[in-house]
């Protein structure tokens, strides 16, 4: 074999070389765009959570049980893992995930692009126009009036949760709800066992 022949083996090994590294970089993108897809498809398969209801039942509870959908559906999906660079995309997820009765109430609020591009100031946007100015002496008074009736400690319990929240009294709220129950239960036995603790 001569020095040519040499020159031109070298020359065809190179090229197909070449030819094999621009294959397995052509492959190396379809298995990351295959990859994204896969994500793509593993959100649209995890159901929404309920539509935030926005016409009945307390606002407060409504926005409680929707935020905690979301958050679930978030984890479920992996969102909560995504990085800044798909906060939009995570802010059109949540607006889809509304429902049509707050989407109207949505659409009339006034925000930026930016804005409407942050899950956080979406959520703040959409407490401030469904929860009015709590009248906190209100809230207690109703909270501290509240005794049990024919109802479960359960329910009683679920109630009280329900009226303490709007109540503003942060870290004291465990001792404040326990003093309520001791308080407000029918059963003087159970009363009296709560009182030796």
């Amino acid at each position: 074999m001569s020095t040519e022949d040499y020159k031109v083996l070298l020359d065809q090994q190179n090229r197909l070389l070449t030819s094999m590294q621009q294959q397995i970089a052509a492959l190396q993108q379809q298995m990351a765009s295959c990859s994204n897809s896969a994500e793509m498809r593993s959100t649209v398969s995890v159901p929404w959570p309920q539509p935030l209801e926005v016409e009945t039942g307390e606002p407060f509870d409504n926005l409680s049980y929707f935020r905690n959908g979301w958050e679930n559906y978030c984890v479920a999906t992996g969102m909560n893992k995504w990085g800044p660079d798909r906060t939009a995309v995570k802010a059109g997820l949540l607006i889809s995930a509304i429902g049509r009765a707050a989407m109207k109430k949505y659409m009339e609020f006034d925000m930026s692009e930016s804005d409407k591009q942050s899950e956080t100031t979406i959520f703040k946007k959409i407490e401030e126009s469904m929860i009015k100015k709590t009248n906190v002496i209100y809230s207690r008074y109703l909270f501290n009036i509240r005794n049990q009736t024919n109802e479960t400690f359960d329910e009683y319990l679920l109630n009280l949760r329900k009226l303490i929240k709007p109540c503003n009294y942060g870290d004291k709220e465990k001792e404040i709800l326990r003093d309520r129950i001791v308080v407000g239960i029918k059963d003087g036995e159970v009363i009296k066992e709560l009182l030796r603790r």
